[in-house]
């Protein structure tokens, strides 16, 4: 999504301590994601009812997180974001490759 780029520019361009750049930027990305949520559903690509499931534990999860991030300083919770980005964009790399490869011997294969 666009929340880490959201945050990496107004980190780079802004002197906002961690906490604000973060609920700055999740503010701001609202609207985006609402219009491209419905451009999706629109073109029949959002399953409504796992929609509806995932919503439901996104605000849960993201309302343990947020309280969570406010007991952290604004060092640790930078901390926290980076290693989930190294993390997560990590396995999303390694299976990139996976799914490239799988691609390439459905090709081969002649499938």
């Amino acid at each position: 999504g666009g929340l880490p780029l959201v945050m990496s520019y107004l980190a780079l361009s802004t002197d906002l301590p961690q906490h604000s750049l973060q609920g700055t930027a999740m503010l701001s990305v609202t609207p985006t994601i609402l219009a491209s949520g419905a451009l999706h559903a629109a073109a029949g690509h959002t399953p409504l009812k796992i929609s509806a499931l995932v919503a439901c534990g996104s605000i849960i999860g993201s309302a343990a997180g947020a309280r969570f991030a406010l007991t952290l300083s604004d060092d640790q919770l930078r901390k926290a974001y980076m290693t989930s980005l190294v993390v997560l964009g990590g396995r999303s790399f390694v299976a990139s490759f996976q799914t490239g490869k799988d691609l390439w011997i459905k090709r081969a294969m002649g499938r």
